[in-house]
């Protein structure tokens, strides 16, 4: 714990996360939510309060329910520190018992229906970005910009119940984290950096120092570092945007044709236009942008501008709500583990998450696409009459092993609700062979 007292003298590996690998930065992330939900098992105890978490929902208004048991935690900070108990779920009407299987429900269905585009909050992400960008889920057959989801261009921070329903989902993938439950999400790996940025952590590790989008301003002062960082991650996000404004960034004009102009070839002016289910919307990258020509001079300008707008303007609002939901969940309760923090707001800065980077935190939320179910078979308990010796056990297992991987995969989504594993592998779950029925 001495490494988050920012003037502590005493050594802690924690003070230098860029020489800890994920998985041992996974480690901590459990020790550190083990030692939290027995504290607050141990405050419940003697504040006669329940050592769990426990979230009562029914199956039909499941987000609505969901809600209504979690937004509390978030706008009254002083009661966060419950997101830190063990959660345990029930459906009602159903007689489970949460050992972690409804749990793993619970999750899976809330990130699905929340995840659904017909649900507005997110939206395909189409590689080729703005001009022909659409905020519904359309007629993108293309698979590959099918893989992942952005969000919504046209939410507004006036709507309170969509807003709410962004932290949500911030807050779900915080619960995930500490309860051990890989989510399946179908975010870029963007979001996750744009997550860390909001820690206000400044560390070798995460690389976020100088981060803030402010720094892609195309006015004078900027930080080139910057800008060439945020250009890498637009590009890996929109490949075919990028390459386009490649294109239009080193172009030059050709001498044979003198009558050619810049604006002739491209006829841009400072605007990008989306579709919102259907209706066509204009925004203006700059004041009257309308009438404003991209040329030769001004096309960087243009670019960052764009790039800008697309990475950060256009989700302000939602991805504010998103992180508020995140931290109000990570950083719950490592106030009272500092006791030279003066107020009571949430404190990022001391959160295990902020010594991650952005691809060990998507794997961490994410979980592994590479696993070896040796590892599962070694750690599987068994309940009577059934042991690792048993004939239809020793099947079952020569048979797993005998899946292709795509088999597999369907397996591992039928048996923890995701077809990935944890990042410190099939070693580390809990899986139990036992007889049900007669």
């Amino acid at each position: 714990r001495k490494w988050r007292e920012s003037e502590s003298w005493i050594f802690s590996w924690c003070r230098y996360p860029f020489l800890l690998s994920a998985e041992a930065k996974a480690k901590l992330v459990e020790i550190d939510a083990r030692f939290q939900m027995t504290r607050n098992a141990i405050l419940s105890s003697i504040n006669t309060s329940l050592p769990f978490l426990v979230i009562v929902v029914k199956r039909d208004t499941l987000i609505q329910d969901t809600l209504s048991h979690l937004m509390p935690y978030v706008i009254h900070k002083d009661r966060s520190i419950e997101l830190k108990k063990p959660l345990r779920v029930v459906f009602q009407g159903e007689e489970a018992v949460d050992e972690g299987g409804v749990r793993k429900e619970f999750f899976l269905l809330v990130v699905r229906q929340l995840m659904d585009l017909d649900y507005g909050m997110f939206v395909p992400l189409e590689t080729g970005g703005g001009s022909s960008s659409s905020d519904n889920n359309g007629d993108n057959n293309n698979e590959e910009e099918s893989r992942y989801v952005w969000f919504s261009k046209s939410a507004s921070s006036s709507d309170e119940e969509l807003m709410r329903a962004y932290q949500l989902v911030g807050l779900i993938i915080g619960l995930a984290i500490y309860n051990g439950v890989v989510l399946d999400l179908k975010f870029p790996q963007l979001v996750w950096d744009k997550l860390l940025e909001t820690s206000n952590i400044t560390n070798t590790n995460s690389n976020n120092s100088n981060n803030s989008h402010t720094g892609m301003s195309p006015r004078s002062g900027d930080n080139l570092t910057v800008w060439k960082k945020k250009f890498e991650l637009f590009t890996r996000t929109w490949p075919e945007l990028s390459k386009n404004f490649q294109y239009l960034l080193s172009y030059k004009p050709n001498s044979s044709q003198p009558g050619e102009t810049f604006e002739d070839v491209f006829g841009l002016n400072f605007t990008v236009t989306f579709i919102h289910f259907g209706e066509v919307i204009t925004h203006e990258l700059k004041p009257n942008g309308k009438e404003i020509n991209v040329t030769l001079s001004n096309r960087e300008e243009y670019v960052k501008l764009y790039v800008k707008w697309l990475m950060y303007d256009s989700i302000s609002d939602s991805f504010s709500a998103f992180s508020t939901g995140f931290w109000a969940c990570v950083s719950a309760g490592e106030d009272t583990n500092n006791t030279n923090h003066q107020n009571n707001s949430h404190n990022k800065n001391h959160s295990i998450l902020t010594m991650f980077r952005a691809e060990e935190l998507e794997r961490m939320v994410l979980g592994e696409e590479d696993w070896n179910f040796h590892e599962l078979e070694a750690v599987a308990k068994y309940v009577e009459p059934y042991n690792k010796d048993t004939e239809v056990v020793r099947f079952f297992w020569d048979f797993l092993h005998g899946m292709s991987k795509e088999q597999q995969k369907k397996f591992l989504f039928f048996v923890t609700g995701s077809d990935r594993v944890p990042i410190r592998g099939l070693g580390k779950m809990k899986f139990v062979i036992q007889k049900t029925g007669g």
